[in-house]
């Protein structure tokens, strides 16, 4: 839609080959404008959607760390559901084995008559 430009003779024209130069028309300014309404707000809508997508990652920050705290409230909720407070004792030696550990405590002089005595009795008491 470009109409066509005006030309214009510059430079003497007996000296040499004229430059010619086209003279802009109204339109071509308009062509101009145009262009940079265009990439006006093709940064515009470009720099919007940079703000979105950085919304976008800040919500998923944020439901990362929303899940994590739920997770963590959750499990303590439920860690004082587990039956009732009873006590479960497991042990891996015998009866013999630990009173031939306190006696070898006695015989080294790590405990007192009295705390062997005592310890011994609550060792046979445990495995009645």
């Amino acid at each position: 839609m470009h109409s066509e430009a005006h030309l214009t003779v510059v430079g003497p024209l007996a000296s040499g080959p004229a430059l010619l130069r086209s003279r802009p028309k109204i339109e071509d300014y308009r062509f101009a404008r145009d262009r940079r309404v265009l990439r006006q707000r093709n940064l515009k809508a470009s720099i919007k959607h940079e703000k979105m997508e950085e919304r976008g990652m800040r919500l998923a920050k944020l439901s990362v760390v929303a899940a994590v705290i739920f997770t963590i409230l959750m499990g303590g909720l439920f860690v004082g559901c587990s039956g009732g407070g009873a006590e479960v004792k497991q042990s891996n030696t015998t009866l013999g084995q630990e009173l031939t550990d306190l006696q070898a405590a006695y015989d080294r002089g790590i405990i007192t008559q009295r705390e062997y005595e005592k310890a011994k009795k609550e060792i046979l008491d445990r495995y009645k």
